[in-house]
């Protein structure tokens, strides 16, 4: 059944070397992906870095790291959804995860509750696949990205670090 349906996607394809090009750019998308988290929280685990420090770094680095890879693939007109499988499948993973307590759900979650890997790390994920489905390689999806994830991941480091004065509005919260 997979084998038929990918016979649509092949024939959108000038030629199978994008196809192969795309679906190893996926696969090393992918890859690095789960790479990337298991450096940082084993490096936490160890008490090398702060968990805390871990969790914004993964924050910071997953988005751009994603972005990076996007300029390997092809420019065939499905590169696109090929690309998008990488969050596609990074949001399964994260409802698996949801669902018991994990690695996973310890190395991104706040408190280390399951629960909350829907929260915050779902909504990243869910923007990193509309990112790649509706704005591939535009300057608008590059920029949301990265404000996203540099520039909230970011804002926390520095605002626990220097954020003394605290808006009005959200007294937990500092303009630094």
């Amino acid at each position: 059944a997979v084998a038929l349906a990918a016979i649509p996607t092949i024939a959108l394809y000038e030629s199978s070397a994008q196809l192969i090009n795309d679906a190893g750019c996926t696969a090393g998308a992918a890859a690095g992906a789960v790479a990337w988290i298991k450096v940082w929280t084993t490096l936490a685990e160890r008490g090398v870095i702060d968990a805390k420090l871990a969790r914004k770094i993964v924050h910071c680095g997953s988005g751009p790291l994603y972005l990076l890879v996007w300029r390997f693939y092809s420019d065939a007109a499905l590169a696109r959804v090929i690309a998008a499988l990488v969050p596609a499948l990074n949001i399964v993973k994260l409802q698996k995860a949801a669902q018991d307590d994990n690695e996973l759900s310890r190395a991104i979650s706040r408190s280390g509750d399951p629960s909350e890997v829907l929260g915050g790390p779902y909504v990243y994920t869910w923007v990193l696949l509309l990112a790649a489905l509706l704005a591939f390689r535009t300057p608008a999806a590059i920029v949301a990205v990265a404000q996203m994830a540099v520039g909230d991941g970011l804002a926390d480091i520095i605002g626990r670090r220097f954020g003394r004065q605290k808006w009005f509005c959200n007294p937990e919260k500092s303009y630094a």
